[in-house]
């Protein structure tokens, strides 16, 4: 039996991204870009609660915009790409 990936491998759009994640979501993105890997550091650096990032998190994960590896998020090239086009960011 094949397992189910749940990550979101199509093409969508950077309108249709910004607009799932909403500003605490581009918020949080931006963070993980910028080197925060856990939910501790982004809570200590941002307005993000707890509550927030249980949500957000899965989110990003799904889009597959981050993964979680050994605990620690880190970007993917996805979500390097998509962040680039929402906010002009560069790796």
């Amino acid at each position: 039996m094949d397992s189910y990936d749940t990550k979101i491998n199509i093409d969508i759009d950077t309108n249709t991204i910004k607009y799932l994640l909403g500003e605490l979501g581009i918020q949080t993105l931006t963070l993980i870009a910028q080197g925060c890997t856990h939910d501790e550091e982004i809570k200590n650096l941002s307005t993000i609660t707890g509550s927030c990032l249980e949500v957000k998190i899965p989110l990003l994960e799904t889009l597959n915009l981050i993964t979680t590896r050994k605990g620690y998020y880190e970007m993917t090239p996805r979500g390097v790409t998509a962040l680039s086009k929402i906010t002009g960011w560069k790796a």
